[in-house]
């Protein structure tokens, strides 16, 4: 009888899979599928032939029981009939003496009728015809019919139960060894069983084996094609940044070009400007230009001490002067943004307090409140660095594009807030220490 295996699902699943496997690995695993499956078929086989002489096992042990049952009947039925038989045996002894005292009666009465049987040739000869003629005269004749119909029967039936006992005893014989040939017969077709699935394992095994191979192989170049695809994206993704700066410098270089430098007037003038809105979560977003509120004469904010002023970017950077530039809902840049690439140490250009925080515009953010009474803010980080009580040069972030600059190069929105008041243009501060 044949059986599912799960076996006969791997193979299955091996057969989908040959189309992608290679020369070397296909051709092992279809010897190998191939011994599978002949060892399969093979333990098929040794099942139903052990199966079957199971059943032939169980039926000549089934006879044998009921041959034994038989004999045993015979046997007590024998038992039985030996009881009788001595009955009967007790009762013509019992007769026999009846018949010996007729005999010695007649023997001693001459004159009864009969006296002719004395003269016979022996004694014995004249007891017995003595005794017959006296069982016609005293009747007793029943009783020696009755011992010898007794003794007829008995002796026929215990003729016939040896008969039988003797055919019982040749059938328990012949099953048994019948029984012991099934038995001998089934317990070769289970060492042949046991015999082909243990190979059947062993192939099932290899086939297993085989197969988490090629799973490895097919991982690793899976693996290795998405390696392939992802340093393409990068390389893509650093072909379009490097793309985007050459033309950011273009235009910077342009711009530089069509434009005029002017001189800044001494701190105790007036400056005309648009009224700043501190807002540090300005960022250094780009966006559509819209209407800026009317210009407010405000005095001109000065710079405490910046003796000592570090470049922010620990690292090579370009900027631009884009001071005021129109941003997305109506507000102006209050910054430099200051390009570098991702990674870039940003640094503190004083000594003093930095705060990080995080905002929907200027993402990663810090504040550093300088030991020279100014505030400076920093956006669009890619990393947080050192907090607390720091000194000038010391890691406080890394150049990102966070924020809402993740479509931008990465850079660092920088901010100047003398004494802690609004922001004023910090690329003059910035071009002195940065060069």
């Amino acid at each position: 009888m044949s059986r599912l295996r799960p076996l006969s699902v791997v193979l299955l699943l091996l057969l989908v899979l040959l189309p992608v496997l290679p020369a070397g690995a296909q051709t092992d695993l279809d010897a190998a599928r191939q011994k599978a499956e002949e060892a399969a078929r093979r333990a098929d086989e040794a099942r139903d032939l052990a199966d079957a002489a199971r059943l032939r096992a169980d039926r000549a042990a089934l006879e044998l029981d009921a041959a034994v049952s038989r004999l045993e009947s015979v046997q007590e039925d024998i038992g039985a009939l030996a009881a009788r038989l001595t009955a009967a045996e007790q009762e013509a002894e019992a007769l026999g003496a009846e018949v010996q005292r007729i005999a010695v009666a007649r023997y001693l009465d001459a004159g009864r009728p009969g006296a002719e049987l004395a003269r016979a040739d022996t004694l014995e000869a004249r007891v017995v015809a003595g005794v017959l003629a006296d069982i016609a005269v005293y009747g007793i004749d029943d009783g020696v019919d009755r011992y010898r119909q007794v003794t007829d029967d008995l002796e026929a039936d215990r003729t016939e139960l040896r008969q039988l006992e003797s055919e019982e005893e040749a059938a328990v014989a012949e099953l048994r060894a019948t029984n012991e040939r099934f038995g001998a017969e089934l317990a070769e077709m289970q060492a042949q069983l046991a015999t082909v699935e243990e190979q059947e394992a062993v192939w099932a095994e290899e086939v297993a084996r085989l197969e988490e191979e090629e799973r490895q192989r097919l991982e690793a170049e899976r693996r290795a094609r998405e390696a392939a695809r992802q340093k393409k994206l990068a390389e893509e993704r650093r072909a379009r940044e490097a793309e985007a700066e050459r033309q950011r410098q273009a235009e910077e270089a342009a711009r530089r070009a069509t434009s005029t430098t002017t001189t800044t007037p001494p701190s105790t003038t007036v400056a005309t400007t648009a009224p700043p809105v501190d807002n540090p979560d300005s960022g250094g977003e780009s966006g559509s230009t819209t209407t800026a509120a009317p210009p407010t004469t405000v005095p001109a904010p000065v710079l405490v001490g910046t003796d000592g002023f570090l470049c922010p970017i620990g690292g090579p950077t370009s900027f631009a002067d884009t001071w005021g530039a129109p941003r997305s809902g109506g507000r102006r840049h209050k910054g430099v943004d200051m390009f570098a690439a991702r990674g870039t140490p940003v640094v503190a250009p004083v000594s003093g307090v930095v705060r990080h925080r995080d905002n929907r515009l200027g993402g990663h953010t810090f504040y550093l409140d300088g030991d020279d009474g100014n505030v400076y803010y920093g956006a669009h980080m890619d990393s947080y660095g050192a907090s607390g009580r720091v000194e000038a040069g010391t890691v406080v972030g890394t150049v990102g594009n966070s924020g809402n600059a993740r479509y931008s190069s990465p850079h660092l929105h920088f901010e100047i807030k003398p004494g802690g008041g609004p922001s004023v243009n910090p690329t003059p501060q910035v071009r002195a220490a940065c060069g």
